[in-house]
C-alpha cells in the first residue's frame, strides 16, 4: 500500500530491518529476530522505552514468533515516527545484544 511504502520502507531498510509488505491489509510483519529478544519482549521494551504499541507475532501461531505486527491506523506523519522509533529500537537491541 502507499502508506506502507512511504513511512515504512525506507525507514527499514536504513536499519536493515526487514518487513513484510501487506497486499492489501492493514498490517506490517517486521522482523525483529536480529535484535535478540522475543517478539513478546521486544514489544514490552519497545513500549517501555519509546512508547510505541506493537503486538507480538507469536499471538498469530509459531510461523510468526520474533516477528512483531505494526497496524497502519495512524497518518503518514505519525506511521513514520512510529517506524523510526521501531528502528531506533531495534538499532539499540542489537549494539546492546552483540547482533549489529
Amino acid at each position: 500500500t502507499p502508506l506502507y511504502s512511504s513511512a515504512a520502507s525506507d525507514v527499514y531498510k536504513r536499519q536493515g530491518l526487514k518487513a513484510l509488505k501487506p497486499d492489501g491489509g492493514m498490517f506490517v510483519m517486521v522482523d525483529i529476530r536480529e535484535t535478540g529478544l522475543s517478539a513478546q519482549a521486544f514489544a514490552d521494551y519497545l513500549l517501555d522505552s519509546q512508547g510505541v504499541s506493537v503486538l507480538a507475532g507469536e499471538a498469530f501461531g509459531p510461523s510468526a514468533a520474533g516477528h512483531i505486527r505494526l497496524g497502519l491506523v495512524l497518518g503518514n506523519e505519525a506511521l513514520a515516527d512510529a517506524c523510526q522509533r521501531i528502528a531506533r529500537c531495534a538499532d539499540e537491541l542489537k549494539r546492546e545484544y552483540g547482533h549489529a
